[in-house]
């Protein structure tokens, strides 16, 4: 059977009937880190290891792997507590300016995203939704414009849980009041794009902003 879809003005948000699943969407809600924003841990992070002699990504891996970062993704653990806790288990001598800085220095725009987010803005409600901790939210939001369009981000240190967990999609769709059933999400993990549609959610897993702009398309949203 061919799909099609309709859309029309309902007060805020375009609503977007999709024939298939027969799901309006009111809102989209992105993931941050490789949508909005690219990773790139070789700009600086990996200087944080230079001096071992194993290779310094086996390092990182490790790091990201630890409770230490679940801890501190969650809330458990401040700022300085990271710091400490990671400067102790890698030996690290370093300050923690410096460390910050570094820590930080990771990412970069997504090349058309903040564009195709700037087309959608009021066409639908906006949301981001991302398992981070402080100091990298707060570089992001202060390094990249288009962050404040999101008024009522869904961090995981400020939520206390992380990603796939399935009340932690619900606490995104609170934020942008909207039911479950009509919310949109876009992650790079196709895990978390599954664990969303287990709640109820639409989504589809981010490959570039050219292939997002045409889902979009498609559903009439752009």
């Amino acid at each position: 059977m061919v799909s099609s879809t309709k859309s029309f003005s309902h007060g805020f948000s375009r609503i977007v009937i999709d024939r298939i699943g027969m799901a309006r969407i009111e809102a989209v809600i992105f993931d941050l880190g490789r949508v909005i924003v690219e990773i790139d841990f070789t700009r600086s992070l990996f200087r944080l290891f230079q001096d071992f002699e194993q290779p310094s990504q086996d390092f990182i891996q490790q790091l990201m792997e630890d409770d230490l970062i679940h801890r501190y993704n969650t809330g458990q653990i401040q700022p300085w507590e990271f710091y400490e806790a990671v400067k102790e288990k890698f030996k690290l001598e370093i300050g923690f300016e410096e460390f910050k800085d570094l820590w930080c220095d990771i990412f970069l725009p997504m090349p058309g995203m903040e564009e195709l987010i700037r087309e959608l803005e009021g066409k639908v409600k906006l949301g981001v939704f991302s398992n981070t901790d402080p100091l990298h939210w707060h570089h992001i939001y202060d390094t990249n414009p288009i962050m404040e369009i999101f008024t009522r981000p869904t961090l995981s240190f400020e939520i206390g849980m992380q990603k796939p967990a399935a009340e932690s999609y619900r606490y995104a769709a609170r934020n942008v009041d909207t039911p479950v059933g009509n919310c949109f999400y876009i992650d790079d993990l196709q895990e978390n794009v599954e664990a969303a549609r287990q709640v109820g959610m639409r989504g589809i897993q981010f490959e570039s902003t050219a292939q997002l702009r045409n889902e979009l398309g498609i559903r009439k949203l752009l």
